[in-house]
């Protein structure tokens, strides 16, 4: 009864038996006191989204918080979040700000350097849809990516960061203007935003030495990503068509390095005697 917020984080907690029968558990035992929070990923099964909001709907505690991810607009945002299906995860995203009752929902979104392209698109349908449910429904919650550096938001030609970060400068100052803007968007996320287009225009390399190295970090690039494409049967150039010609002029060592081959078997042991007791 004392306990005051729970939180329930990820993989997907709703593919989890024990999460369904925790729940279960929770509907059994009132905390008048108590916030939970979960993540979901929206992207599972109708009936998994069903039973998640027709539990929103009836435990018995004070507040409900749901979090979702998601930091780029259409086919980019699949991109970028495998797995994902645009179209799927918009339409969870309304259906449990309908029909459930949670307290507020917020996207999370991980600022990397593949979603400024589109970030600007994607806010502007959380502003719609804040426009309809209110500022928390959905909240935004940016977090700027610092590791794997290649993948922060630093890591692109400076011509090409400050073209990005122009435009995201622009839809800021004419949101502003927007007469709902500061009925809709709260105090921590206009200073996130704010924060974004500082940390694009000042900062020049991350927190690691070695992210001052543009050739690295755009071999490190481009090294992943066409993995990524392999692997995952995703095509980066037609998702970004913007940077392509930079993509296909980075190259890459494709070398396997000659790397000593050790035996795995244990060696020693560290000092100190064990006690399991």
């Amino acid at each position: 009864p004392g306990l005051q917020e729970l939180r329930v984080t990820g993989g997907e907690p709703s593919a989890s038996f024990n999460f369904w029968k925790f729940l279960e558990t929770m509907q059994k035992t009132p905390a008048p006191n108590l916030r939970l929070a979960v993540n979901s990923n929206l992207g599972v099964h109708d009936k998994l989204i069903n039973k998640l909001i027709d539990m929103s709907n009836t435990l018995p505690i004070k507040e409900f918080d749901l979090y979702t991810s998601c930091e780029a607009f259409g086919i980019q945002a699949e991109y970028i979040r495998d797995g994902l299906v645009w179209d799927v995860w918009r339409n969870n995203l309304v259906k449990v700000i309908e029909e459930g009752n949670f307290r507020q929902v917020i996207c999370m979104m991980t600022i990397n350097s593949l979603c400024l392209y589109s970030i600007t698109e994607f806010m502007d349908d959380m502003f719609v849809l804040k426009e309809k449910y209110g500022m928390n429904n959905p909240g935004i919650d940016l977090n700027i990516l610092r590791w794997p550096a290649f993948m922060s938001p630093l890591a692109l030609p400076n011509d090409v960061k400050m073209f990005l970060h122009k435009k995201l400068n622009n839809w800021f100052e004419v949101q502003k203007k927007e007469s709902d803007f500061y009925e809709l968007f709260s105090e921590g996320e206009i200073a996130q935003i704010e924060r974004l287009i500082d940390y694009i225009e000042v900062v020049k390399t991350g927190h690691v030495t070695t992210e001052g190295e543009d050739e690295i970090q755009f071999h490190d690039f481009k090294s992943f990503y066409e993995q990524y494409d392999k692997r995952r049967g995703k095509d980066f150039c037609k998702t970004f068509p913007e940077l392509a010609v930079w993509y296909q002029n980075i190259d890459v060592d494709k070398t396997i390095p000659d790397v000593e081959i050790r035996p795995g078997d244990i060696t020693h042991f560290e000092d100190g005697e064990y006690n399991p007791n």
